[in-house]
């Protein structure tokens, strides 16, 4: 049996590793700060952040030796979708292949299947040459918003486009009460195939809440974007017209928020 800290002012809260007497002569060590770190680790693509996974989800994953040394990018298969298998490299979710954008040993990029949708946690495993090289459960949630950025951590300048097809930037603002598209991922659960690609726009409905500041702007549309990935929803909004400067926006729909700290250049 081990001693606990005597009270007093030499106490010492176990807040590090530390040394017991115990009864019985034997001396105990216990290290607070040793935390067992996942060998996988599933993130939102667009914000880095591990909230709850939803369907059509981009995500990354984080582990040792998960895959090929060399990195491997996204192909099409023979129906113009993106393949679930990379380098001999899968990421399943409770059996379900997902389709895979990027690959390497440390860092693998995929979009979850809609499989998931209406569970509550998932069985993420990644699989090299038919051998699982990492897994992990996840939460599952209905949507889990990001705005693309440049910071690949989510703040920031959006990776959004002005209306002169120029990228959105401090150096080249967007016009008040001009036109912008935003990029987002997260939307939820889709009725296309899992790694279409969008052959066509189709508004959602409803459609989400953009705002720019302090104000709200007018969404022209929200949708798929043709020719890219049916995971990726676009956002056509027309800017304030009273609206100046490096303004926070955020992207809103059935009680989900984007991620705090993307912006957008407006003069």
């Amino acid at each position: 049996m081990c001693a606990s800290p005597q009270p007093g002012p030499k106490s010492i809260p176990p807040s590090s590793s530390q040394t017991y007497l115990c009864e019985d002569g034997f001396i105990a060590w216990i290290d607070f700060t040793a935390v067992a770190q996942p060998s996988l680790r599933v993130v939102n693509f667009g914000s880095l952040l591990e909230t709850p996974v939803a369907p059509t989800e981009v995500v990354t994953l984080f582990g040792v030796a998960l895959g090929p040394d060399t990195p491997a990018t996204l192909q099409l298969d023979s129906s113009n979708r993106i393949t679930t298998v990379l380098s001999v490299t899968r990421v399943v979710f409770d059996g379900v292949a997902a389709p895979l954008i990027r690959v390497d040993s440390g860092q693998i990029t995929a979009i979850v299947p809609n499989s998931v949708a209406g569970k509550t946690h998932s069985l993420v495993a990644v699989e090299h040459n038919a051998q699982t090289t990492a897994s992990t459960m996840v939460v599952i949630g209905v949507a889990s918003f990001a705005l693309l950025t440049f910071d690949p951590a989510g703040t920031g300048p959006c990776a959004a486009i002005n209306l002169d097809g120029t990228l959105n930037s401090a150096s080249t603002p967007a016009p008040a009460g001009s036109i912008v598209s935003l990029f987002l991922i997260g939307s939820g659960a889709s009725s296309q195939t899992d790694g279409a690609v969008a052959t066509e726009a189709s508004s959602l409905s409803p459609a989400p809440i953009v705002v720019v500041g302090t104000q709200l702007a007018k969404v022209l549309y929200a949708g798929p974007s043709p020719g890219s990935t049916a995971a990726l929803t676009q956002i056509n909004i027309r800017l304030p017209s009273s609206a100046s400067g490096q303004l926070l926006v955020f992207v809103l729909a059935n009680g989900f928020s984007s991620q705090f700290g993307a912006t957008l250049s407006v003069k």
